[in-house]
């Protein structure tokens, strides 16, 4: 592919698969030649991924009680990255330790409260 003509393309704002379909060749085919020409392609910042942040975050939010939807709130990612993040550095949240310990048949569970210290939840 000529690089005057994927610079036009994508100064246009042309994503990588729009490029394709006009070039009637696939969209990992133009990231090459992308890259090939040194180019950048339409929203590859905005979709680049950002990293997980450090464990002493994590825990300072699960300190917190906050939920994984929470969570994802504050950090603007998803549920989902949330949960393996917290996976990642052994971290659960009040909520799942109170289903673990409901579905054990526990009477009582003991957390920490972030006003209150640690509370015996029946």
């Amino acid at each position: 592919m000529d690089r005057i003509a994927l610079e036009e393309m994508l100064g246009d704002g042309l994503s990588l698969a729009e490029i394709g379909r006009r070039h009637g060749c696939h969209e990992s085919t133009v990231a090459y030649w992308v890259a090939k020409h040194g180019l950048e392609a339409v929203g590859r910042k905005k979709h680049a991924p950002r990293g997980a942040p450090p464990a002493t975050v994590l825990e300072s939010l699960v300190d917190a009680g906050l939920s994984t939807q929470q969570i994802a709130e504050q950090l603007g990612v998803t549920r989902t990255t949330v949960r393996t993040w917290l996976c990642e550095h052994g971290l659960r949240t009040q909520w799942s330790q109170r289903r673990q310990a409901l579905a054990a048949g526990e009477d009582s569970l003991v957390l920490h409260c972030g006003r209150h210290g640690l509370s015996t939840i029946p």
